[in-house]
């Protein structure tokens, strides 16, 4: 799975955060996606990892997507772990 392909605002934060667990230290805007199909697909995915038990937090998770109260960081370290766990 490519993150980038599908969440392209993490590119910049990848680029140059790469290895850093510090995420107070990057952006913290809300994710605003540019099309609906990206956030349906966000949301489908945190599903899928609920359902297999692959995803710690999976109902925050959930909940930030659905609430349009994801931050860019949050995203960033999201798509990893599901990169990582996928």
């Amino acid at each position: 799975m490519d993150p980038v392909k599908y969440y392209p605002e993490l590119k910049p934060y990848l680029n140059k955060n790469i290895g850093s667990l510090d995420i107070s230290e990057k952006e913290d805007d809300i994710v605003e996606f540019e099309h609906g199909w990206q956030k349906d697909l966000l949301i489908k995915t945190i599903k899928k990892f609920k359902s297999k038990g692959t995803l710690n937090n999976a109902d925050m998770w959930l909940e930030k997507a659905k609430n349009n109260t994801l931050t860019n960081a949050e995203l960033s370290l999201l798509a990893l772990v599901m990169a990582d766990r996928d």
